[in-house]
């Protein structure tokens, strides 16, 4: 579990703690530029005996198996962060300033995963519930990663979730994300 932390919470905590100091380009490398997809809303599957579990943030909710235990943090711009029972896969939710264009910040969250050792695997902008995101999926030693990432109201809002490559943590992730609305 503490190598799961180790490398979720580098690749996380890189990625939200760039963008507000994001004020130049310089060294950014443009994702490539993709057709926007629209993820269809499907419910998560839990234990139909057990109703998932509504995490609201400020400006967000997302719906996770009632299972899975939310932790507390206190570190600055996260928001949430919830693992699952079997402590192998994660969710952190953050949420910090842009305070340059919102494209810049988006370059600047790719670019802290690249210095924080990750391999970019893919780039994609998606639809989820009619907002926004650029979907980054990566990876860093035995960790799969994926984070979605968009700009609400001058703020950069990053889910992410991530566990073993080789899990079904993508399939996972993929669910839960479908319940994530922006208010």
């Amino acid at each position: 579990m503490n190598k799961l932390f180790l490398g979720t919470g580098l690749i996380f905590l890189g990625m939200t703690l760039s963008c507000t100091s994001c004020s130049n380009k310089e060294g950014m490398v443009d994702p490539p530029v993709v057709p926007t997809v629209e993820i269809p809303v499907l419910p998560v599957t839990t234990n139909p005996a057990t109703p998932p579990t509504l995490i609201k943030g400020e400006g967000w909710q997302v719906s996770v198996p009632s299972e899975w235990t939310v932790l507390e943090t206190s570190e600055p711009g996260v928001e949430t962060l919830v693992i699952s029972k079997d402590n192998k896969d994660l969710i952190l939710v953050a949420k910090d300033t842009c305070l340059v264009e919102p494209k810049v910040c988006i370059e600047s969250s790719i670019q802290a995963l690249k210095n924080n050792g990750a391999t970019i695997t893919s780039t994609n902008e998606v639809n989820v519930n009619k907002n926004h995101f650029y979907l980054v999926k990566s990876t860093l030693d035995d960790i799969q990663v994926s984070a979605w990432i968009s700009i609400v109201q001058d703020n950069v809002l990053i889910f992410s979730c991530g566990g073993p490559i080789g899990s079904n943590v993508e399939n996972t992730c993929e669910q839960i994300v479908k319940t994530l609305s922006i208010e």
